[in-house]
């Protein structure tokens, strides 16, 4: 019989197999300024700027991506300063100069360690229910030339406290698992046209909250985050820069299914500014999961897979000393016969429309000094009207954060280093469901301790309806007797974060 601990014990083995492959080969690992972020910060100049950025308020990029506005003066970006600096999501194309260490350091070793620790409280519970959900990261990074590039990078999950959302009934997460976070290849052909083939992350869009364009990623990104957990994407990614146009296509060739040549998916995306303006079009051909009924996920029947169709366009503009964004897209998926109302229907496809735009507005009340405040709006016609048809979509899985409700609206207001305060930024986020009058409130911190140690805290409150979103519970589960969920009021969590 197999022991319960030693399957976990084999998942990790690949992920300290990094480790001593490093050691043999006689490679140190990162140091200094080098060890900043996760996946190393020598991505801002190999790849560009945007591939260490994926914080959870901060601005989207892919290869080529439009810049935004101008930001303020100080040592990191408005982006970085929303809620942090990313951990290396998106891993930007070749575009200007290479670090001159690259002919002698040919490959790189570093990681992180991120520790959290969660609690939240509902309504009528003697004391808080605690979460503990702990990431290790290693990579190696592998640059023989300024030509080529190998990447990889594992992630070990582990969870001593783990609690479920209904006993009984959702599964407990387990204590210790491995995922491949990224394993890839990158090469040009001629300098002309540059290929990144394998497992990689990927983000198109500008908003800052919810990104409907982003059509690639099997699941949504948390908007309130610290990290973004979600894994690589395997594919083959062409970026080919056409100057003389000012023009960046992107196309991307993604594995998924059963191996099968006619579940593939693909994808192309072309940017190029249009006056103070940056403009992207993106069209999306992917297969997901069809979602279960409730009665189907009782009956343990397996889901059948679709095709979708999605077109996009995102743009991000200055208008006086507003920073716009807005994206919106138009999905086509087969009928499913789902609790969602399509905008049109034809020839058995529904139609699908979401679409966000957002504003920030940067006060300077010192020299070096100042204030964001933003708002966001989001329109999701693939999400619910009535609260009523929220246990069928949460229980089935089918239902993702922030994206449940019909229509949502978002004011964010952001505080980098305030006086004296030089590694300390605050944001104060509130987000509402418009469509059944609940909302979250949030306040965070983030500081530096002894240069190489992020201290992350926040603490959000839930409001509004009983039964809505962000009040979700229930006086009776049914199909389980003598069972409740309890309606959420508070939540807390403290995180230590150290780069290696």
């Amino acid at each position: 019989m197999t022991r319960p601990n030693e399957r976990p014990r084999a998942q990790i083995g690949w992920l300290l197999g990094l480790l001593l492959l490093t050691n043999l080969v006689g490679v140190d690992g990162a140091r200094g300024s080098e060890a900043g972020h996760v996946d190393d910060p020598r991505d801002e100049e190999f790849f560009g700027d945007d591939a260490t950025d994926d914080s959870p308020l901060t601005q989207p990029g892919e290869p080529g991506q439009p810049a935004q506005p101008a930001q303020p003066e100080g040592d990191k970006s408005l982006d970085d300063l929303l809620l942090g600096e990313g951990a290396g999501q998106e891993s930007a194309e070749l575009t200007g100069s290479l670090l001159s260490e690259l002919t002698t350091e040919k490959l790189q070793m570093g990681g992180m360690v991120y520790l959290r620790l969660s609690a939240s409280q509902a309504q009528e519970e003697r004391g808080p229910v605690l979460a503990s959900p702990n990431l290790l990261d290693l990579f190696l990074d592998a640059r023989p030339n300024d030509r080529t590039r190998a990447y990889a990078r594992g992630r070990l999950v582990y969870t001593p406290l783990s609690s479920t959302m209904v006993p009984g009934v959702t599964p407990e997460a387990e204590e210790t698992r491995a995922l491949l976070d990224q394993l890839f290849i990158h090469f040009d052909v001629g300098r002309w046209m540059f290929l990144t083939v394998g497992k990689q992350p990927v983000r198109w869009g500008t908003s800052r909250l919810w990104n409907p364009v982003d059509g690639i990623n099997a699941s949504k990104k948390d908007p309130l985050a610290f990290f973004d957990e979600r894994t690589g994407v395997p594919m083959i990614k062409a970026h080919l820069p056409i100057e003389p146009l000012g023009l960046n296509a992107i196309g991307l060739l993604m594995l998924q299914g059963d191996g099968r040549w006619d579940e593939l998916g693909a994808a192309l995306r072309l940017e190029k500014p249009v006056g103070t303006a940056e403009v992207g079009l993106s069209g999306v051909l992917t297969e997901r999961s069809d979602p279960l009924t409730l009665p189907q996920l009782l009956a343990g029947t397996s889901a059948d897979r679709h095709r979708e169709y999605q077109l996009g366009l995102d743009l991000s503009a200055g208008v006086w000393d507003l920073d716009l964004t807005a994206e919106a897209a138009l999905t086509f998926l087969e009928d499913e016969g789902s609790l969602r109302r399509e905008l049109f229907r034809a020839n058995g496809w529904d139609a699908l429309v979401q679409a966000t735009l957002g504003a920030s507005y940067t006060l300077k009340y010192d020299a070096s000094e100042y204030i964001v405040f933003g708002a966001e709006y989001f329109y999701n016609r693939n999400g619910l009207e009535h609260k009523s048809d929220y246990l069928e979509s949460i229980a089935t899985g089918s239902a993702s954060p922030f994206y449940l409700g019909r229509h949502y609206a978002a004011l964010y207001i952001l505080l980098p280093m305030p006086g004296n305060w030089n590694n300390t930024s605050f944001t104060l986020s509130n987000i509402s469901n418009l469509s059944d009058g609940s909302g979250l409130t949030r306040f965070d911190m983030r500081t530096d301790i002894l240069t190489w140690v992020k201290l992350e805290a926040y603490l959000s409150g839930n409001w509004g309806t009983k039964g809505g979103e962000f009040r979700f519970g229930l006086e009776e589960i049914p199909f389980v007797p003598d069972s409740s969920l309890p309606y959420p009021l508070l939540q807390g969590g403290v995180n230590l974060r150290m780069d290696l």
